[in-house]
């Protein structure tokens, strides 16, 4: 391998990583704004999402998580942040990679006190599509 191989393998290992902690963001924003087309350039189609919480639901596709997030909103008025942090990319390939990230959700019920909703990690495996890293399998595992 040349050395101007090298230097482009290694620029493209970094655009990846990059890339990768973009998709984090995106995810966090596209929750709290509730921004449908944000949260569909996140996810591959046919992507997972699991629970260790046992009153989340499974549930599959992108569609599916829009609901649940709709459904929640509808229940009740409140804003959440979620902060993903210290995302890990723990096995990466040319098209799939497994993270591992931290995650605070802080939330306000109409307009009252900020709280701790919840803390806790993902577990993640992402694909690239269309030249972009997406989630195709999340799973969120709550401190107990």
């Amino acid at each position: 391998m040349s050395e101007l191989d090298k230097i482009e393998a290694r620029l493209s290992a970094l655009e990846d990583r990059l890339a990768i902690i973009d998709l984090y963001s995106t995810y966090a924003l596209a929750l709290d704004d509730k921004d449908k087309a944000l949260l569909e350039a996140s996810f591959d189609e046919g992507s997972f999402f699991e629970s260790a919480n046992p009153s989340v639901p499974a549930r599959t596709g992108v569609e599916a998580n829009w609901k649940r997030l709709m459904h929640r909103h509808s229940e009740r008025n409140f804003t959440e942040r979620h902060i993903t942090t210290t995302p890990i990319i723990t096995k990466m390939e040319s098209d799939r990679a497994e993270t591992i990230s931290e995650c605070v959700i802080i939330k306000r019920d109409d307009g009252g006190p900020i709280a701790f909703e919840m803390i806790g990690r993902y577990e993640d495996e992402l694909v690239r599509k269309g030249g972009r890293w997406v989630f195709a399998r999340r799973r969120f595992i709550p401190d107990t």
